[in-house]
């Protein structure tokens, strides 16, 4: 959906502040919005449908049925193009660990102490010292 909407936005030739002011609402909720980080709210969503000319159903689903013809053209001019260009990611790609976190291939026996196992939720903590029973007579 915020794809969807990021794509309106850009075909309107309207920036992420003007949406915002239409929509009532900040920056970074346009921002998460498009990002994908936050959840579009019904209410605002209709408004800006209103607003600016294009359908929910749009947003929603994908369907260009309800929008202006030349809207529309835009619109499928737009994801053709992007899908023609490869997204460009910043960072490392997922599951590979950043420089350094690696663990050491080999241990050295001599400085590096030996792993701790790992407790599990339901074990008591280990006592400080044994306790000894004692008997008063």
């Amino acid at each position: 959906m915020g794809a969807r909407l990021r794509a309106i936005r850009e075909v309107l030739g309207l920036t992420q502040e003007e949406v915002a002011e239409v929509a009532g609402v900040g920056l970074t909720t346009i921002s998460g919005w498009e990002g994908g980080r936050n959840k579009i709210d019904l209410v605002k969503l209709a408004k800006l449908a209103d607003s600016l000319g294009f359908t929910t159903d749009w947003i929603a689903r994908g369907d260009l049925g309800g929008l202006r013809f030349d809207l529309a053209q835009k619109l499928q001019q737009k994801l053709r193009r992007d899908l023609a260009t490869p997204t460009v990611r910043r960072g490392r790609p997922p599951g590979q660990p950043a420089p350094g976190d690696e663990p050491p291939l080999v241990r050295d026996a001599e400085s590096d102490p030996p792993p701790r196992p790992g407790r599990t939720l339901h074990e008591p903590p280990p006592l400080a010292s044994p306790r000894r029973a004692t008997r008063s007579v």
